[in-house]
């Protein structure tokens, strides 16, 4: 039997990386601006989550 994690490996994605990424789609963005969307992100999924996680007890 499978473990749920496994062949799931999630690295966490740094500032650095959003920074790379997004200069690689020609977006200069800084160090700073790249923590503030990484943080918004963050934000945006754990919203998501919760509102799929409420409906999902409400159809229970």
């Amino acid at each position: 039997m499978r473990r749920a994690d496994e062949g799931c490996q999630m690295e966490k994605i740094t500032p650095e990386k959003v920074v790379q990424m997004l200069k690689a789609r020609g977006m200069e963005v800084s160090l700073e601006e790249a923590t503030s969307i990484l943080k918004f992100l963050q934000l945006l999924a754990d919203a998501v989550v919760s509102q799929y996680l409420g409906k999902s007890k409400e159809n229970k």
